[in-house]
């Protein structure tokens, strides 16, 4: 389902794509952005301030 065919009080449902944890190590508390780019989806998290930012490409969704 795309989001624009999405109406109001629509139910939607969730589909597990990645498990960040355990496949990418992914320690962080949670996923800050994702983005498709060329293909692949990529995540970031900036650690809230922290000092450090992690990118990861989780591939093809």
């Amino acid at each position: 389902m795309k989001a624009a065919d999405v109406t109001e009080g629509a139910t939607l449902t969730k589909t597990l794509v990645r498990d960040l944890r355990k496949d990418f190590n992914y320690v962080q508390e949670k996923a800050e952005g994702m983005v498709l780019f060329k293909g692949d989806l990529w995540v970031v998290n900036d650690n809230d301030g922290a000092g450090w930012t992690r990118w990861v490409n989780a591939g093809k969704p």
